[in-house]
């Protein structure tokens, strides 16, 4: 019935408009951590430990003054003591570092850490010219959660935040997510 077509594109123009709030405000999250994380790599001091190799010392200057952030690593770029410090390392990290890496810019992964999920910040540290090492810096998963955990969700629809086929938050009806990919950003 007309009434019913009416209703399915009220609530889907709904749901996209939810959808399209939470991209905004998780790229806009996502970022201010970014240049925060740029920030904190060109602390006065990290570049320098890390030129020395002291990459203990860098990773402290990494999360030092930036709340939330936590778990700070710096390693040189062959990674080795990642590779070597597997599997109670984390899979995870060592792929968000290789990302890094690989594409010469900062990447930002969700990864699963222990038992939990978080927001990991990955990005190489250039110096002379060259990648020297590379950063990690864990940050709270609200950061990029909150705006699908508070978005206006009508039960019988479905929002999720995903990272390739993993669905990190959900909301409405999970019965719903193998349809979900047509609305997917």
């Amino acid at each position: 019935s007309g009434w019913q077509q009416q209703r399915d594109v009220s609530r889907r123009a709904t749901l996209e408009r939810s959808r399209d709030d939470a991209v905004t405000a998780i790229a806009k999250a996502l970022t201010s951590e970014q240049q925060r994380f740029a920030e904190q790599l060109d602390r006065p001091g990290l570049t320098e430990a890390v030129v020395a190799g002291e990459f203990a010392h860098a990773a402290e200057r990494l999360t030092e003054g930036w709340p939330g952030a936590s778990d700070g690593v710096v390693l040189s770029s062959g990674l080795d003591e990642g590779y070597q410090a597997l599997p109670k390392g984390g899979y995870g990290r060592m792929a968000a570092l290789e990302a890094a890496l690989a594409d010469d810019k900062p990447v930002a992964w969700l990864v699963r850490d222990a038992d939990a999920v978080k927001l990991a910040l990955a990005a190489p540290i250039h110096s002379n010219g060259q990648i020297g090492a590379v950063a990690l810096v864990y940050l709270p998963l609200q950061r990029v959660t909150d705006p699908i955990t508070s978005a206006q969700v009508a039960g019988d629809t479905y929002l999720a935040l995903r990272q390739g086929r993993q669905s990190v938050v959900e909301r409405g009806d999970a019965r719903l997510a193998g349809g979900a990919e047509a609305l997917a950003v």
